[in-house]
Protein backbone atom coordinates (compact mmCIF):
# COMPACT_ATOMS: atom_id res chain seq x y z
CA UNK A 1 0.00 0.00 0.00
CA UNK A 2 1.43 3.32 -1.12
CA UNK A 3 1.72 6.24 1.64
CA UNK A 4 0.11 9.61 0.81
CA UNK A 5 3.88 11.09 -0.09
CA UNK A 6 4.90 8.30 -1.74
CA UNK A 7 1.66 8.85 -4.17
CA UNK A 8 2.54 12.58 -4.40
CA UNK A 9 5.91 12.40 -6.10
CA UNK A 10 4.09 9.29 -8.76
CA UNK A 11 1.62 12.18 -9.39
CA UNK A 12 4.68 14.67 -10.18
CA UNK A 13 6.11 11.95 -12.30
CA UNK A 14 3.13 11.19 -14.15
CA UNK A 15 3.15 15.01 -15.65
CA UNK A 16 6.81 14.55 -17.32
CA UNK A 17 6.83 11.16 -17.92
CA UNK A 18 4.58 7.62 -17.98
CA UNK A 19 5.00 5.29 -14.95
CA UNK A 20 5.65 1.51 -15.21
CA UNK A 21 2.57 -0.93 -14.90
CA UNK A 22 3.45 -1.32 -11.26
CA UNK A 23 3.75 1.86 -10.01
CA UNK A 24 0.55 2.75 -11.89
CA UNK A 25 -1.72 -0.26 -10.56
CA UNK A 26 -0.22 0.68 -7.27
CA UNK A 27 -1.59 4.73 -7.73
CA UNK A 28 -4.47 4.15 -8.85
CA UNK A 29 -5.53 1.65 -5.58
CA UNK A 30 -4.43 4.70 -3.50
CA UNK A 31 -6.97 7.12 -5.19
CA UNK A 32 -9.54 5.09 -5.10
CA UNK A 33 -9.37 4.86 -1.09
CA UNK A 34 -8.07 8.19 -0.56
CA UNK A 35 -9.89 11.66 -1.33
CA UNK A 36 -7.05 14.46 -0.39
CA UNK A 37 -4.38 12.36 -2.91
CA UNK A 38 -7.63 12.63 -5.50
CA UNK A 39 -7.87 16.27 -5.22
CA UNK A 40 -4.00 16.69 -5.60
CA UNK A 41 -4.58 15.38 -8.58
CA UNK A 42 -7.11 17.24 -9.84
CA UNK A 43 -5.44 20.26 -9.17
CA UNK A 44 -2.16 18.87 -10.92
CA UNK A 45 -3.73 18.23 -13.68
CA UNK A 46 -5.55 21.71 -13.86
CA UNK A 47 -2.34 23.24 -13.88
CA UNK A 48 -0.71 21.57 -16.22
CA UNK A 49 -3.35 22.18 -18.36
CA UNK A 50 -3.08 25.87 -18.04
CA UNK A 51 0.72 26.03 -18.44
CA UNK A 52 0.04 24.12 -22.05
CA UNK A 53 -2.54 26.33 -22.93
CA UNK A 54 -0.61 29.71 -21.44
CA UNK A 55 1.66 31.37 -24.33
CA UNK A 56 5.28 31.41 -24.53
CA UNK A 57 6.93 34.77 -24.10
CA UNK A 58 8.47 36.23 -26.64
CA UNK A 59 12.10 36.00 -26.12
CA UNK A 60 14.81 38.82 -27.08
CA UNK A 61 17.03 37.80 -30.33
CA UNK A 62 19.98 38.11 -28.67
CA UNK A 63 19.24 36.17 -25.42
CA UNK A 64 21.19 33.31 -25.82
CA UNK A 65 24.15 35.74 -26.94
CA UNK A 66 23.80 37.62 -23.66
CA UNK A 67 23.96 34.69 -21.54
CA UNK A 68 26.70 33.50 -23.27
CA UNK A 69 28.78 36.48 -22.73
CA UNK A 70 27.77 36.33 -19.19
CA UNK A 71 28.95 32.97 -18.25
CA UNK A 72 31.97 34.08 -20.53
CA UNK A 73 32.60 37.08 -18.26
CA UNK A 74 32.06 35.15 -14.98
CA UNK A 75 34.79 32.20 -15.76
CA UNK A 76 37.20 34.41 -17.13
CA UNK A 77 40.43 34.20 -14.64
CA UNK A 78 40.51 38.63 -13.17
CA UNK A 79 43.02 40.62 -14.79
CA UNK A 80 45.90 42.08 -12.61
CA UNK A 81 47.10 45.63 -12.84
CA UNK A 82 50.08 45.93 -14.38
CA UNK A 83 53.27 45.81 -12.10
CA UNK A 84 54.71 49.21 -12.32
CA UNK A 85 57.60 48.91 -10.45
CA UNK A 86 59.54 47.54 -12.69
CA UNK A 87 61.62 50.54 -13.29
CA UNK A 88 62.33 51.33 -10.13
CA UNK A 89 63.60 47.19 -9.04
CA UNK A 90 65.53 48.00 -12.42
CA UNK A 91 67.18 51.34 -10.81
CA UNK A 92 67.78 49.73 -7.37
CA UNK A 93 70.13 47.35 -8.99
CA UNK A 94 71.54 49.60 -10.87
CA UNK A 95 72.32 51.38 -7.72
CA UNK A 96 73.75 48.33 -6.31
CA UNK A 97 76.01 46.87 -9.28
CA UNK A 98 77.44 50.80 -8.79
CA UNK A 99 77.90 50.35 -5.54
CA UNK A 100 79.94 47.33 -5.87
CA UNK A 101 81.87 48.34 -8.96
CA UNK A 102 83.02 51.87 -6.63
CA UNK A 103 83.71 49.21 -3.73
CA UNK A 104 86.03 47.09 -5.56
CA UNK A 105 87.75 50.16 -7.45
CA UNK A 106 88.39 52.59 -4.51
CA UNK A 107 89.00 49.88 -1.60
CA UNK A 108 92.42 49.96 -0.58
CA UNK A 109 94.74 47.41 -1.48
CA UNK A 110 92.42 46.64 -4.31
CA UNK A 111 91.56 42.67 -5.10
CA UNK A 112 95.14 41.61 -3.94
CA UNK A 113 94.21 38.55 -2.21
CA UNK A 114 95.36 38.34 1.63
CA UNK A 115 98.75 35.97 2.54
CA UNK A 116 98.77 32.31 2.85
CA UNK A 117 99.38 31.56 6.29
CA UNK A 118 102.56 30.22 5.08
CA UNK A 119 104.22 32.88 4.05
CA UNK A 120 105.58 35.29 6.23
CA UNK A 121 104.57 39.09 6.75
CA UNK A 122 105.94 41.94 7.61
CA UNK A 123 104.38 42.48 10.48
CA UNK A 124 105.63 38.60 11.14
CA UNK A 125 108.71 39.15 10.40
CA UNK A 126 108.84 42.27 12.36
CA UNK A 127 107.30 40.11 15.01
CA UNK A 128 110.38 37.68 14.97
CA UNK A 129 113.19 40.46 15.17
CA UNK A 130 111.67 41.93 17.87
CA UNK A 131 111.59 38.38 20.22
CA UNK A 132 115.14 37.82 18.73
CA UNK A 133 116.29 41.25 19.84
CA UNK A 134 114.54 41.10 23.27
CA UNK A 135 115.92 37.35 23.45
CA UNK A 136 119.54 38.54 23.09
CA UNK A 137 119.35 41.61 25.45
CA UNK A 138 117.92 39.05 27.94
CA UNK A 139 121.05 36.72 26.89
CA UNK A 140 123.75 39.66 27.88
CA UNK A 141 121.86 40.82 30.77
CA UNK A 142 121.96 36.90 32.32
CA UNK A 143 125.48 36.54 31.37
CA UNK A 144 126.56 39.80 33.03
CA UNK A 145 125.14 38.68 36.02
CA UNK A 146 126.45 34.99 35.72
CA UNK A 147 123.27 33.23 36.01
CA UNK A 148 123.14 31.30 32.06
CA UNK A 149 123.94 27.89 33.19
CA UNK A 150 121.63 25.51 34.20
CA UNK A 151 118.28 26.94 31.85
CA UNK A 152 118.30 29.77 33.67
CA UNK A 153 117.11 31.60 30.64
CA UNK A 154 114.31 29.06 30.05
CA UNK A 155 113.19 29.35 33.39
CA UNK A 156 113.30 33.49 33.10
CA UNK A 157 110.85 33.35 30.20
CA UNK A 158 108.52 31.24 31.82
CA UNK A 159 107.75 33.18 34.42
CA UNK A 160 108.23 36.80 33.26
CA UNK A 161 106.87 38.40 36.57
CA UNK A 162 109.69 37.11 38.66
CA UNK A 163 112.58 38.15 36.49
CA UNK A 164 111.61 42.09 38.24
CA UNK A 165 110.84 40.50 41.12
CA UNK A 166 113.91 38.14 41.81
CA UNK A 167 116.87 40.23 39.57
CA UNK A 168 116.33 43.56 40.59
Amino acid sequence: MLTCRRAEQLLAAATVAPLSVRQARQLAAHLAGCPACRAEQAALERTVGLLAEAPLPAGRPDLWDAIAARLDAAHAPARRAPLRLGWALGGFGALVATAALLLVVLWPGGLTPAPTPTEPTMAALAADDALDSDFLIAHQWLASRGSLGNGALADLWAAPSDREDSHQ
